[in-house]
């Protein structure tokens, strides 16, 4: 056991060990019965946890932000305000260190309970594969400081539930891997042709980048855009569709 000492509260930390033996994601691809269950991270709805057998969606959860983002923007807004008015930080000083030190807990709150809703999945199903997407780095954009900071706390919550999933799932004796995101939610997982997302307004179709409806015009699907996305993950890994392997054109 280790004693730690906090400015407010002091823990004891017991560890604790498991031997878990686990096959790899190859030996794993090779049985017939493999389950996988793939995780679409997003802002809105924070994971959308989508299980897969023999082509087929068996489950899908939907775990959603509550709120999360709108209430971080309102935080990162005030900061940017207050570092505005009140100019450079003092040297070895945080600025807002209280506003902070709440966006953290509310992020590490939020990890865990997404973490945890997906290890859930994973433990219904023994021996399966848990996908994640290969989680891109941030990009500066024309926008507000407010808007870039919350972008950037978006992305790094996304990547807090990535990590303890990983450990969780693997508590539960499930494996790890990351798959190529490209067009997961430009293309549909029914037939694998280029779609639309388009949001509906006053009964309106607006089609945009982000809207959260997709729709196919090859094929007709109509879905969830987050679980469109959810469900190209498992394509992805198993490299079909759009992910299928290209072959090289012999030059003469």
């Amino acid at each position: 056991s280790k004693l730690i000492l906090k400015p407010r509260k002091v823990e004891i930390h017991i560890p604790q060990c498991k031997k878990i033996e686990a096959k790899t994601v190859q030996e794993r691809k090779q049985s017939k019965d493999l389950i996988t269950v793939a995780v679409d991270l997003n802002v809105k709805n924070l994971a959308v946890i989508s299980a897969q057998k023999d082509s087929q969606i068996i489950e899908t959860v939907f775990f959603k932000d509550k709120g999360l983002d709108q209430h971080r923007y309102r935080h990162t807004k005030e900061i940017s305000k207050k570092q505005w008015q009140s100019g450079k930080t003092p040297t070895g000083e945080r600025a807002n260190k209280n506003l902070w030190q709440h966006i953290h807990r509310t992020h590490e709150d939020f990890a865990h309970k997404a973490s945890s809703a997906i290890a859930k999945v994973c433990e219904k199903y023994p021996d399966s594969v848990l996908i994640f997407e290969n989680l891109r780095k941030f990009k500066n954009k024309s926008e507000s400081k407010s808007h870039r900071l919350n972008r950037k706390l978006s992305n790094q919550i996304r990547g807090k539930i990535r990590d303890y999933s990983k450990y969780k799932a693997f508590f539960v004796n499930t494996v790890t891997v990351e798959v190529n995101p490209h067009g997961t939610s430009r293309y549909c997982c029914h037939c694998g042709a280029k779609g639309e997302r388009f949001s509906l307004k006053a009964g309106q179709k607006i089609k945009h980048k982000g809207g959260k409806l997709f729709h196919c015009s090859h094929c007709g699907y109509m879905a969830n855009a987050d679980f469109n996305a959810s469900a190209n993950l498992h394509h992805s890994f198993y490299k079909k569709l759009h992910w299928s392997p290209r072959q090289k054109s012999q030059s003469r």
